[in-house]
């Protein structure tokens, strides 16, 4: 139940919608215990007492046109109240997804990239969009529908208790009983939504078993009714005459009929709370989730960054076992083009990982311009870092747009000179329309090397101090690769470049290489001076490369 209340919790800002909208279910509840009592008055006070001569015609006309009337008017003041009821609820459950999503989605911003290797991102999905829907049917409806069968039968109970109070108990009494009978059936059903898949059928299965049981209990205590109430409309044999009337019985059978839906409601409850219980614990997961890459209290800002990177004896290891980089020492100055070279699995990606903070080392540390990178103010740091990777990500829009995500409020004019930077600017201007042509997600209707081209103009609109290559130009053809080359080479001009590469040939204009292998830094010079040493790794891997042309 701890759930639910802090589900609840987010109706707070909306009190004064969520009051409107009980206080008009509300009125729809007492007054729709109205019209039964109206049938039973008529039978009772008019029309018996006209039939036996007791009352005038004219008088019980009068009277009874009167009641009529006053159903009329129950009736429309309790569709007046269902419209305001309808239009309350529902945009307070809009309000409500909208909060719970904007939480969760600056909340998922804040999170570290260590979340997101865990996680899918059909699950991520998931707790965004349905099941922040199904916890909207449930805050918009469901609580409001339960809380007011409770007080449904509550004022059913102490009607019929005050028609009669024999027959009253006989409805009253199986009600706690089988209230409780939802509630266990409800904590049989809630441990298997924990793995739906393997228990589909068995949730299925209860439910279909629970609930013609529920309604056979329910329309047996209205057979109950007639078994205690015949006796006492007839009469007995020994002279007593009828201790029940005629009016109060039918009045008492329309309040027994309406004493179905809220059991009813409140047995769909016991399913439907489930379900928002077990969305709930998913949000809620993502939302108590705490970043592992947190701010200093008081952050520095580095303004511009110089771009001088140290590593000091840095260790680091993703799952806090095994250890992916191990005792990595080295020194950048600004302005250095490094090539990361090596094995697969040899933590090139992790080096420059730690570089962009996106995870913290777990031993030493790395430093930016002489201060630790924990120090710095985590997006401040981040803006001023480009990123060109393998696989470039375009986004569902229009090429200028894709062009200017990383410097929103850049111009047209600075859009096409970095375009042009990027080797990129020709094919565009042959695109159907140009700037403004849409790129389907991800880019899908351009080439490789086009993706590239526009996340290369992307880098350089936004003019970051430190960049990050990621196999730049593999997958592409030799005259793509080459135009793809030119535009590295003009954006990686007077920046700190960290440029992993599987084809050597692409460094060339490196100041140092690094060859990482096991975790380790294990050599470091310029491409001469590594191919000078007769057994490097370096050496062979080139060797190795050389001999596969």
């Amino acid at each position: 139940m701890a759930v639910i209340w802090r589900l609840l919790g987010y109706l707070t800002p909306y009190r004064r919608r969520v009051a409107a909208g009980m206080g008009a279910a509300t009125l729809i509840t007492l007054v729709s215990l109205i019209p039964p009592y109206l049938a039973g008055y008529l039978i009772d006070e008019v029309i018996r007492p006209v039939q036996s001569g007791v009352l005038t015609a004219a008088r019980g006309s009068a009277v009874a046109w009167i009641a009529v009337a006053s159903m009329a008017i129950v009736f429309l003041v309790r569709q007046a109240g269902a419209l305001v009821r309808l239009r309350m609820m529902t945009v307070l459950g809009e309000f409500v997804a909208r909060d719970l999503r904007t939480q969760l989605y600056e909340h998922l911003q804040t999170l570290s990239l260590s979340f997101y290797s865990r996680k899918k991102t059909g699950s991520i999905i998931t707790r965004v969009s349905s099941d922040t829907d199904r916890l909207w049917d449930f805050l918009a409806f469901g609580v409001v529908d339960v809380s007011l069968s409770v007080v449904m039968l509550v004022g059913l109970g102490a009607v019929l208790i005050s028609l009669d109070w024999q027959l009253g108990l006989v409805m009253t009494i199986p009600v706690p009983v089988l209230c409780w009978w939802i509630f266990r059936h409800g904590e049989r059903i809630n441990p298997r939504n924990v793995d739906v898949t393997k228990e589909f059928n068995r949730i299925h299965h209860l439910w279909t078993s629970f609930w013609p049981a529920l309604m056979l209990a329910v329309h047996a205590t209205t057979v109950a009714v007639w078994v205690f109430a015949i006796p006492r409309l007839l009469g007995g044999d020994n002279g007593v005459g009828p201790t029940l009337s005629a009016g109060t019985f039918v009045s008492f059978l329309l309040y027994t009929t309406m004493f179905v839906a809220p059991i009813e409601v409140i047995g769909q409850m016991a399913r439907t709370m489930n379900r928002a219980t077990s969305s709930a614990h998913r949000v809620f997961e993502v939302l108590d989730t705490e970043p592992e890459i947190v701010e200093v209290v008081e952050p520095l800002r580095l303004d511009p960054v110089r771009g001088k990177v140290v590593f000091d004896n840095v260790s680091f290891g993703y799952d806090g076992i095994r250890q992916v980089l191990r005792g990595v020492s080295f020194e950048v100055e600004p302005g250095e083009i490094i090539g990361l070279v090596g094995p697969s699995g040899g933590g090139k990606t992790t080096v420059v990982n730690l570089i962009a903070r996106f995870y913290d080392t777990t031993g030493g540390t790395v430093s930016i311009d002489g201060i630790d990178i924990r120090e710095l103010e985590i997006g401040h740091y981040r803006r001023q870092i480009g990123m060109v990777l393998q696989e470039p990500y375009l986004f569902h829009g229009t090429v200028v747009e894709n062009v200017r995500y990383g410097l929103p409020e850049a111009s047209l004019s600075e859009v096409v000179e970095a375009s042009k930077a990027a080797n990129a600017h020709d094919f565009i201007c042959r695109l159907e329309h140009g700037y403004d042509t849409v790129v389907g997600e991800r880019g899908q209707t351009l080439s490789g090397g086009e993706r590239q081209r526009i996340s290369i103009a992307r880098a350089i609109l936004h003019d970051p101090r430190i960049l990050i290559l990621d196999e730049a130009t593999s997958s592409v053809d030799t005259e793509t690769e080459r135009k793809i080359q030119e535009a590295l080479d003009r954006l990686v001009a007077g920046r700190t470049v960290f440029a992993i590469a599987h084809r050597l040939s692409t460094l060339h204009k490196a100041s140092r290489l690094f060859v990482m292998e096991d975790g380790r830094l294990v050599e470091c010079g310029t491409h001469r001076e590594l191919l000078e040493s007769s057994i490097g790794t370096y050496r062979r891997l080139y060797l190795m490369q050389k001999e596969l042309k």
